[in-house]
């Protein structure tokens, strides 16, 4: 690129040209290398030139770059004085209009106003020339109002740093660029550990001073930005005389002459060592907020005043079925499900609380979140301001709180049936007392009058329905837990096995019955009779649910119930006991009929084939024990009950307290959790995850196939339901291995290990768990399976 050229240039340029003007012998010589100046050196120059009177200050002429950067044309030009476009006073005009016809100054700066009325600041080298025997002045014009504007916010920088450096702590140096020499202050001795004595302010002492890995790339930033092609601001380290070690910050800024030649650097230094420490740490600390951020158990999600989210955890993705992505690209209020029996206050409610807000409150809430696939689930909300970035945001931590609101649901029906416990004893206590009345001057008077009697047939039928009403009561008295009881120390396999007889009689020929005894079986202490009146009654339920041919599956366990156990399971309560199960392979029941199973009266059956009293009778049993019971049940697969009776202990006998309870084992591994209830599904998803899990979760199996295909990373194990809609867990498993040659499997489901055996759903050595679980034992049965080797 071709140097621009300087005043001086130019000025030889004209002198050169006088000098032949001057030389001439001949007038018309003397025009001719006039016309020959004017039209090769002013007119076509790309300088901005005006050619100016001395005395009055009259434009003469003005070249083509002149009448540019002013906006006038030549006839304009030529009628105005300098004075019209310089904005300085007619007596500083005058004193360097005055100097410079005296020789003793020729550059200036003045302030011009264009055509447009813009102001620029110009320097302006001025030098008389003689042209047609006429002493004029020529005006080399040069626009520096950026370089102005530069340079005193140069001054004012300059300045603030020489003001802050004591106060802050800089080094301020300048370097001559041309002489190679530097200039620094006190500080700068003090950064580099040195002495101003010592310090020969060459670029060489200071290089001697710069850590060997850094000096090349300092050197070459330097000169990049002696060139113009880049700011200097960079990061480098100094070796003090003692041997140690500062990390220094550097930024500085370049001089140019009016020619654009670099010819001073200014900066500044200061120490960043403490600062290096503190964001090391600060980025250990963030490195551990994102991991508690992204591990947390809870939804969380940081969003603005209108609801835009800024950031957002995983489990907060899990929850709803999004990736971090497409959450990044959705309000909150898109999480909220658009119909009309919502849980949530309206948008515009809930954004005039967050205005309200201040930072340090938590606020809570409940409502209810939609799923990406549509589905909606119950939520707590923790919101609370932030300041976040210098704004005011709103901080929100979810919990899906479905597994709770069963809970409450559970303890709700609880409190129910204990309700309609104490209605139906009083009831049947005070009916009870009638009976015995009707029953004793019924038999009396049949006692008073002949067999013959015309009355005796309708005594009869009254002593009949006496009887039955009474059978009732006694249910209810059951149901209420009032029935008069006379406990003995029992071994229910002994007890079971007296009652098996009786049992196929009431079951029939049709259904087949399988006894399966645990062994060595804790003690229960608790009325024989009870345990005929539960197993009758759940005996005959399952006959009435088995249509044609069928199997009825009785056996007896001994269990120990943990604490982790019956936070999940309300009316459940830690301890030994012995699981007494029955189950069927009938027509199963529904969510609906599960809901109402246990209260009196309700019944499924035609009104003249059952009362609705023998699953109420059960449940009374159970309870008056201080047992609970728990139900299982697929539609079309059957049902299974399972009674739990505390184990007694003998006086004197010798009975060694329970264990500690086995350490909870945690992975780390990715799960695909495969579960057609709900429920169950999120409840299961909570305790894989604080188990340290990586889990991956689908409602049925063609979902959970479609998420193995998308998945690019591996999963170790598939935990499924054995019953699942579409196709039965095994099948699911088989069509898996496929993708994933390596993947183990844990089934689970709420029939016993002999029930399912006895179906053949599952293939022997599989491996098995049954609902419910604890989070105890499904820790340890996932670590069986997947430290087993293949």
């Amino acid at each position: 690129m071709q140097k621009k050229p300087t005043y001086e240039d130019l000025e030889k340029r004209i002198r050169e040209l006088e000098q032949a003007l001057s030389g001439s012998k001949h007038e018309d010589s003397k025009v001719d290398k006039y016309e020959h100046f004017f039209n090769s050196f002013f007119e076509k120059h790309d300088a901005i030139m005006l050619l100016v009177e001395p005395d009055s200050g009259a434009i003469v002429d003005a070249n083509i770059a002149a009448r540019n950067f002013y906006g006038y044309p030549i006839e304009i030009f030529k009628q105005k004085k300098i004075q019209d476009i310089n904005l300085l006073s007619s007596e500083e005009i005058a004193q360097k209009r005055k100097a410079a016809a005296g020789g003793k100054q020729n550059r200036f700066e003045f302030v011009h106003r264009l055509s447009s009325g813009e102001i620029r600041v110009v320097e302006v080298h001025s030098s008389p020339v003689l042209l047609n025997g006429n002493k004029l002045f020529l005006s080399i014009v040069n626009d520096i109002t950026e370089r102005k504007q530069a340079f005193e916010e140069l001054k004012k920088l300059n300045e603030r740093m020489r003001l802050a450096a004591d106060s802050a702590r800089f080094g301020i140096w300048d370097l001559d660029i041309r002489e190679g020499r530097f200039e620094w202050d006190d500080w700068m001795f003090r950064l580099y550990g040195i002495s101003r004595d010592t310090f020969s302010s060459t670029p060489e002492a200071w290089a001697a001073s710069v850590h060997p890995d850094d000096l090349e790339r300092c050197g070459k930033e330097i000169d990049q930005a002696v060139k113009g092609e880049k700011e200097f601001d960079t990061e480098f380290r100094v070796i003090h005389p003692n041997g140690g070690v500062r990390h220094i910050k550097a930024h500085a800024t370049v001089t140019r002459d009016s020619g654009g030649e670099a010819v001073q650097m200014t900066g500044i230094n200061f120490d960043i060592t403490d600062q290096i420490k503190t964001d090391a740490a600060l980025q250990r600390s963030e490195e551990k907020y994102r991991i508690l951020f992204n591990r947390s158990f809870m939804g969380i999600f940081l969003h603005d005043m209108d609801g835009r989210i800024l950031d957002v955890n995983q489990n907060a993705c899990m929850q709803l079925g999004y990736s971090r992505n497409e959450l990044l690209n959705l309000n909150v209020f898109d999480l909220h499900p658009d119909t009309a029996d919502t849980a949530n206050l309206p948008k515009s409610q809930i954004q005039k609380l967050w205005a309200q807000w201040q930072p340090g409150r938590k606020h809570t809430y409940e409502g209810e979140h939609q799923r990406k696939d549509g589905t909606i689930f119950p939520v707590e909300v923790s919101t609370g301001a932030v300041d976040f970035g210098g704004e005011k945001n709103i901080l929100a931590v979810i919990q899906d709180i479905t597994e709770r609101r069963r809970l409450e649901e559970g303890l709700r029906q609880a409190q129910k049936m204990e309700s309609v416990g104490r209605l139906a004893g009083g009831v049947a206590h005070d009916f009870n007392n009638m009976l015995s009345v009707i029953l004793g001057n019924t038999e009396m008077a049949l006692e008073d009058i002949d067999s013959n009697h015309p009355l005796s047939a309708n005594l009869m039928e009254i002593k009949g329905a006496a009887r039955r009403s009474a059978d009732v009561t006694r249910q209810l008295l059951a149901f209420a837990r009032k029935q008069t009881i006379a406990p003995k120390v029992t071994d229910l396999n002994n007890a079971i096995e007296n009652i098996l007889k009786m049992l196929r009689r009431l079951i029939g020929e049709d259904i087949e019955l399988l006894w399966s005894p645990g062994k060595q079986l804790w003690l229960v202490k608790m009325d024989p009779s009870q345990l005929d009146q539960i197993l009758a009654n759940l005996t005959v339920n399952a006959r009435d649910a088995i249509v044609g041919e069928g199997r009825l599956v009785i056996e007896t366990a001994n269990i120990t119930i943990d604490t982790s156990y019956c936070d999940n399971h309300p009316g459940f309560s830690a301890g030994d006991f012995v699981q007494l199960t029955v189950t069927d392979n009938g027509c199963g029941m529904d969510q609906e009929i599960m809901e109402n199973l246990f209260e009196p009266f309700f019944t499924t059956k035609d009104a003249d084939k059952g009362t609705g009293l023998g699953l109420a009778t059960v449940y009374g049993i159970v309870k008056q024990n201080d047992g609970f019971i728990n139900v299982y049940s697929e539609q079309d697969k059957g049902s299974s009950f399972k009674i739990y009776l505390p184990r007694h202990k003998i006086p004197g006998e010798k009975v060694h307290a329970r264990e500690k309870a086995e350490a909870v084992l945690h992975g780390n591994e990715v799960i695909l959790l495969v579960e057609d209830e709900v429920s169950i599904l999120r409840m299961t998803e909570i305790i894989l995850k604080r188990l340290g899990y990586a889990v991956l979760t689908a409602n049925k199996p063609k979902e959970a196939i479609e998420l193995a295909r998308e998945y690019t990373g591996d999963i170790h194990l598939l935990l499924t339901d054995v019953v699942l809609p579409e196709m039965n867990g095994q099948d699911l498993y088989k069509k898996l291995l496929p993708i994933y040659p390596d993947l183990k499997s844990l089934f689970m489901s709420g029939y016993t290990a002999n029930v399912i055996a006895h179906r053949g759903i599952l293939d022997e050595g599989v491996h098995y768990i049954q609902k419910p679980f604890s989070k105890q034992g499904l820790s340890v049965q996932l670590r069986e399976v997947l430290d087993a080797s293949n």
